[in-house]
């Protein structure tokens, strides 16, 4: 029988050398697009060569291509053959033992492209003009051999011949002309270009497990749509975990194996999928706003930062890149340089870390608060990753309350908290911040946690909790028609809701002059300045969309519209504001909700100043 050749391993993934590509047979298989590079993406990728081959660097260092993705190429038929030891075919060798019918076999080197076609086009093409015909891979494109198939094995590649072999041939053809123009430039850099690319220029080799033995390409081309629709595009994470298990895929069940790392890997992926948890992990937004496909990818940014002092955004594989070259330090020398049990077991401390903040409700609120505002670094040599490793937890604690009380504003005297000369516009960043912690501290003390996730997608402002009386206009008759309650005025009011203010009727006018000058009576105007309109006193948070609908609505119809909307569910309201609405900082005995007056303001500064001093003592 014949004995059939298989690809070794699985997830296959590999650094290569353009060199190392040489007598490779690459298959544009019939369900990808043609060749589209355009003139800027060629031209990008000779000046990113060219300044890479030009710069110092250390003898390791490479030019990284990104990667391309491939399963070995297979075939099955009715092959009628001799018998003897070896049967030659176009692009491959089988062994022969007996005569069988119907045989799978694999191809030698050759390669169906699932992703990275059009970089190795483009590879292809330079390396035709530098004329490397002995160090070349061989590309062919399925059924359009007569358009780009053609012209890419033509030895002269006429790039002024007739332009009608389709949409393929014309963007090769002209991808051509910008490569010769880049060269005719200047022809002295022609040799250390062509050594830069052979020899310095990587591609990410990868062979996914998922693509092995697919014979009728249905997997091929569904993992083809989906990193092309940017749904699972090879990244640092996908290939990492790729890269531990094709290294540990034969050791025994007793070891760090494949198969560990896998249910692992996959055990701390579900947990990042818990959005609470997700959010309170990626507060401060410390990678920009990188989307991270596979959560698992921000634990390796970290390692990255903690080891480079910052994450190279900018290059997409840098991270896959430092892993693989710890791990082939590791194969080449035996000494203390890291192994992928220690590189794996780095990933799981940092869950383990994040997870046990999490669980912690002090921990999650201090760490949430300080990280939400930026004010320590997560990764720094005295980051809050280092500090919680090297400080007993109760010393960690108290090195975060510290940190919040000299980042909020303090008081010369004695080290209280100034809060009664912050104003809304002056100080509006430094009281969002005390309004943040005072929510904070009170979610703690009732035994519930900051919803740090909603408060970051709902955008809460500042609100003021009673709006000034003058500011409202005859025009806002809806203000004034819930404040009185009456239906009489509320059916006149449909007969002047399209009016201007000049067209509202004299009686109307009197009538609003009136429930005006009872608002003012009741926001006791003559109140002293510490206490006024927009300090903090009068402030408090709300989501943005509740805050800008009712604009400058008195205090009754913000607290009737509020509480409603919170009853049904249609928007969260934070801990403390719901108490300023309810008046539960008001003891005395005759609370009117007509006003937000002054012994609630009072009260309110109070309640503040007493909380912020259980935190900070």
């Amino acid at each position: 029988m014949l004995e059939e050749k298989m690809p070794s391993g699985k997830n296959e993934l590999d650094f290569k050398k353009i060199e190392d590509l040489k007598d490779y047979n690459f298959i544009i298989p019939s369900y990808q697009r043609g060749y589209r590079w355009k003139e800027q993406q060629v031209e990008d990728l000779l000046n990113d060569i060219l300044e890479f081959a030009q710069k110092d660097k250390l003898e390791s260092d490479f030019y990284c291509l990104q990667s391309i993705v491939v399963k070995p190429k297979s075939s099955k038929g009715n092959l009628e053959i001799e018998l003897k030891e070896e049967v030659k075919l176009a692009s491959g060798t089988i062994k022969v033992q007996e005569e069988k019918e119907n045989i799978d076999y694999v191809y030698d080197n050759a390669f169906e492209v699932i992703d990275g076609q059009q970089r190795l086009t483009t590879i292809f093409l330079i390396l035709k003009h530098l004329q490397a015909d002995d160090q070349m891979f061989s590309l062919e494109y399925d059924t359009r051999e007569n358009g780009i198939g053609k012209f890419l094995k033509n030895t002269s590649n006429n790039t002024d011949e007739p332009e009608n072999d389709g949409i393929d041939v014309y963007h090769a053809k002209t991808a051509m002309k910008n490569i010769e123009t880049f060269f005719k430039k200047d022809e002295d850099k022609k040799a250390l270009f062509k050594t830069t690319l052979l020899e310095k220029t990587k591609v990410i080799w990868y062979i996914p497990e998922e693509a092995i033995g697919d014979k009728e390409n249905s997997k091929s081309i569904e993992l083809f749509t989906r990193i092309n629709m940017g749904k699972i595009p090879l990244t640092n994470s996908e290939l990492i975990r790729a890269l531990f298990i094709h290294k540990t895929k034969d050791l025994p069940p007793e070891e760090l194996n494949a198969y560990k790392i896998a249910s692992e890997w996959d055990f701390i992926e579900q947990q990042l999928h818990n959005e609470d948890f997700w959010t309170f992990i990626t507060l401060g937004n410390p990678f920009g706003r990188k989307a991270y496909i596979n959560r698992i990818e921000f634990f390796f940014d970290i390692i990255e930062e903690q080891q480079n002092g910052k994450a190279k955004i900018d290059d997409q594989y840098s991270t896959f890149r430092m892993y693989n070259n710890w791990i082939e330090e590791k194969t080449r020398r035996k000494d203390n340089i890291k192994d992928i049990p220690d590189l794996w077991q780095e990933i799981k401390n940092l869950y383990y870390r994040f997870n046990e903040w999490y669980i912690d409700d002090e921990l999650y609120h201090l760490i949430g608060f300080v990280r939400m505002l930026d004010w320590k670094s997560l990764t720094s040599k005295d980051g809050l990753l280092q500090s919680a490793n090297s400080l007993r937890e109760s010393v960690f604690k108290s090195k975060l309350k510290e940190l919040i009380k000299t980042k909020l504003i303090i008081s010369k005297e004695e080290g209280a908290v100034d809060l009664i000369s912050l104003n809304y516009f002056d100080h509006r960043n430094d009281i969002k911040q005390i309004l943040i912690l005072h929510n904070i501290v009170t979610y703690e003390k009732m035994k519930l946690r900051f919803p740090f996730k909603r408060f970051i997608e709902e955008k809460w402002d500042i609100e003021h909790i009673h709006s000034r009386a003058d500011s409202i206009k005859p025009t806002d008759m809806q203000l004034w028609v819930d404040f009185y309650n009456d239906s009489e005025l509320s059916a006149l009011k449909k007969d002047i809701d399209n009016l201007s203010e000049k067209e509202i009727p004299e009686e109307f006018k009197n009538k609003f002059e009136e429930f005006r000058n009872k608002l003012n009576s009741l926001q006791e105007l003559e109140i002293e300045e510490d206490f006024g309109p927009d300090s903090l006193s009068n402030l408090t948070l709300l989501d943005q969309g509740t805050n800008r609908s009712y604009k400058n609505a008195p205090f009754p119809v913000k607290r009737k519209e509020i509480l409603e909307k919170e009853v049904s569910g249609e928007i969260f309201v934070p801990i403390c504001t719901k108490n300023i609405f309810t008046k539960s900082y008001s003891a005395d005995a005759e609370i009117t909700f007509s006003v937000w007056a002054i012994k609630d303001r009072k009260n309110y500064i109070e309640e503040i100043k007493n909380k912020l001093h259980e935190l900070l003592n």
